[in-house]
């Protein structure tokens, strides 16, 4: 358990922040007969404290002030909105916290450190000793999700409202400055550690974010065969009026082509998909059979990915000499 606090890497990693009123301070309590360093404390009223009241919560030097008397230490509050010297709105601080991902110093996943290398932000180790806290800005706006354990690790994304502990304990070569990902790469992140499965399922055009390489990449990398369309450069305009510009599109087999009526309609373009994907960094893939109806609610983004996954993990017990 760390319960120590290296203040000099906190000042160091937060002093373009030193003016935001986002920490707290924190002190020892007990919980079910254990005791936790890590409980949010009023340093006014000398009382625990709510952080939900923004007025109570102190800048990088104030805390500074409070640290050796309510020693071992302090948090920030994520998605607190602040502005920069102009006015205008500043990204807030937000956090991925992975739960019980160490064991002897190394991730228990080795996906988590090829994220961690993408992101390149500060990184700590959590004041359990299992745990990571990887900081950014961003002006992501949306709910906190959790991470799919199934398949990547325990722990969630921290968006607003929720207090976290630091400690300043570096973990690896992670003594950087803190690192801003737009709302797009937030929502990628999403779609890729994200537990997908507890997303809505009610479209054939179900929209995720777009991946970080472009889809023909993708495809070619797990040998799904393509074509290119006409749609791509279109615009799409909606009952609204709004429009959304389509900036990659691709004609595929449809991923739910074991689902079609073969006598329904013997042509091959009637079993193609159109995967785009648009401005905004959403995807989406569509089918015209009468399988992939909207009624009939077949997810196809979410089995295209299935299949991906699949794929890739085919080709790598491949390379392992485990499926000759």
């Amino acid at each position: 358990m760390t319960n120590q606090v290296n203040m000099d890497i906190i000042n160091k990693v937060f002093k373009n922040h030193k003016d935001k009123k986002i920490f707290v301070a924190t002190k020892e309590h007990n919980t079910n007969s254990t005791k936790e360093n890590k409980a949010p404390w009023d340093v006014k009223k000398n009382c625990f404290l709510t952080w939900s009241n923004e007025e109570k919560l102190l800048d990088l030097n104030e805390l500074n002030k409070w640290i050796p008397e309510f020693h071992p230490g302090c948090g920030f509050i994520t998605g607190i909105t602040t502005n920069d010297s102009n006015g205008s709105p500043y990204p807030s601080v937000q956090c991925l916290d992975f739960d019980d991902v160490l064991k002897d110093g190394e991730p228990k996943n080795p996906k988590i450190d090829d994220l961690l290398n993408r992101l390149d932000t500060y990184t700590e180790i959590s004041a359990s000793d299992k745990g990571l806290h990887a900081v950014i800005l961003s002006d992501y706006k949306g709910p906190e999700w959790g991470f799919d354990d199934k398949t990547f690790c325990k722990g969630k994304y921290y968006s607003k409202d929720h207090f976290i502990k630091l400690t300043g304990v570096v973990y690896k070569n992670f003594n950087k400055s803190i690192e801003y990902v737009n709302e797009r790469n937030v929502r990628i992140l999403k779609e890729r550690i994200g537990n997908i499965v507890n997303l809505p399922k009610v479209s054939t055009q179900s929209n995720f974010s777009g991946p970080f390489k472009s889809w023909r990449k993708i495809l070619e990398d797990c040998g799904i065969p393509y074509t290119d369309t006409n749609y791509t450069n279109q615009v799409r305009v909606y009952e609204d009026s709004k429009t959304k510009l389509c900036v990659e599109s691709l004609k595929i087999e449809c991923p739910n082509t074991e689902n079609h009526t073969q006598l329904s309609n013997p042509y091959e373009s009637a079993h193609k998909a159109i995967l785009c994907r648009w401005e905004d960094g959403t995807s989406s893939l569509t089918c015209n059979h009468n399988a992939c109806s909207p009624d009939k609610k077949p997810n196809l983004l979410q089995m295209l990915w299935d299949q991906i996954h699949y794929k890739e993990n085919y080709k790598k017990l491949k390379m392992a000499g485990w499926i000759k």
